[in-house]
């Protein structure tokens, strides 16, 4: 009878003991991941943040507070908030811009991607964001979709929730770029699939516009990275200095709100740079659409 009993009390224990492990595997699982996540959304020196777009999602992304000058980083579709912080994100921090770096909705935990085309309501949502922090100049770096959508948002957002300078890497679509009111600097590569796409954007822009077209194939916010990724972070980094000069008194005295910030840091913001020994080469563009030494002081080509 013991023989006989054994075997069955040991088989009731093991699956008494199988349905416990069965039961705990995914909380364990659960407190891991949650545990990951807390680890992924530290990153020194940066406040992981909350906003909310115009359509009320709320949104994520990385916020460093610098000084007057803003720069928001709105990430291709194959990226993320946490892509810009290693190459461009930490150079502008590094300058003294506020900088803030935001997942758009359906990633990095933003709500609203039940509304995919709204994406541009993020960008909006991120500029007023800036604007409550003191940010006299707003510049928004956008690639790919981010760029896209970076434009919509200007285009579509009114007053103070319209973002200053645009810099647009590798633009796949730009509805509306004729009617742009605000600087732009477009960014391409010379061997691209987006290349002609990105000059045809240019050559409608009527709004004061430059264009950047760096060596290679690298689309987007494939430039920041490889051989080439910290040298052509710091043209971008210098591009945006040029532009938001805190030595301009209307936007210095504009600055001062009730709420400024009395830091000698806060107040000096990114200052003026020399002249950047990048070379820069004159275009026009020839009968046959191609590019040719001229007089277009605006087209960089490096």
């Amino acid at each position: 009878e013991l023989n006989i009993f054994k075997p069955i009390m040991v088989k009731k224990l093991n699956k008494k003991l199988l349905l416990a492990i069965f039961i705990s595997l995914p909380i364990i699982f659960l407190c891991s991941n949650l545990k990951a996540n807390q680890l992924n959304n530290e990153i020194q020196g940066w406040d992981y943040t909350q906003f909310r777009a115009p359509d009320g999602a709320v949104l994520y992304g990385y916020y460093y507070a610098g000084g007057f000058q803003a720069v928001i980083l709105a990430h291709d579709s194959a990226y993320n908030a946490e892509s810009w912080h290693s190459n461009l994100g930490q150079a502008l921090a590094d300058e003294g811009f506020s900088v803030l770096m935001i997942n758009f909705r359906g990633y990095g935990g933003s709500t609203g991607f039940d509304k995919p085309y709204d994406l541009y309501q993020d960008i909006i949502g991120a500029v007023n964001f800036l604007r409550n922090r003191n940010a006299v100049n707003v510049s928004i770096v956008g690639a790919g979709l981010g760029a896209s959508y970076s434009l919509r948002a200007t285009l579509e957002a009114e007053g103070d929730k319209k973002a200053d300078y645009l810099v647009l890497m590798s633009p796949p679509h730009l509805r509306g770029v004729e009617n742009l009111d605000k600087p732009v600097l477009f960014i391409t590569t010379e061997e691209e699939s987006r290349h002609d796409t990105v000059l045809n954007y240019y050559e409608n822009t009527k709004a004061e516009k430059s264009i950047m077209i760096l060596p290679g194939g690298a689309m987007g916010q494939g430039v920041l990275i490889g051989p080439d990724g910290r040298k052509n972070t710091n043209k971008i980094v210098e591009y945006l200095k040029e532009k938001q000069d805190i030595s301009d008194i209307y936007d210095f005295i504009k600055g001062l709100t009730p709420f400024l910030r009395s830091e000698p840091e806060a107040l000096a913001g990114p200052q003026p740079s020399a002249p950047s020994q990048n070379p820069v080469d004159s275009m026009t563009i020839d009968e046959d659409g191609n590019y040719q030494r001229g007089e277009d002081e605006n087209v960089r080509i490096y």
